[in-house]
């Protein structure tokens, strides 16, 4: 299971950290979205068994960057994706034991 919103707000900025890289331009963190929808593509596209979950839920025009995490605070039950919220999602996974992937829609932004 895995789950990442789309322009998460702190990873783009550890990333260009590691990589003496500046991520002060919504391009660096454009190409990091990419990056990321591009492995977790490869992921699903396997025979692992890989769920996730992507969402541009509460994406902030002004940061260029949508929550890091959606495990505490509102985004938790208001946050969605194809008509799932991360709790329903999570739930479907951990109690239902029916996990599912969402936010594939995602991926069409690649070709």
């Amino acid at each position: 299971m895995h789950c990442n919103t789309l322009y998460d707000l702190i990873l783009p900025k550890f990333s260009a950290a590691l990589n003496h890289q500046s991520s002060k331009t919504n391009a660096y963190i454009d190409e990091w979205s990419k990056d990321m929808l591009v492995s977790m593509k490869k992921l699903d596209d396997s025979d692992l068994d890989y769920h996730y979950f992507i969402s541009d839920c509460q994406y902030d025009a002004k940061k260029h960057a949508t929550p890091h995490t959606l495990v505490l605070g509102a985004g938790f039950t208001t946050c969605g994706s194809d008509q799932l919220t991360f709790a329903q999602w999570l739930k479907k996974a951990v109690i239902e034991d029916k996990p599912v992937s969402v936010g594939r829609r995602f991926f069409d932004t690649l070709k």
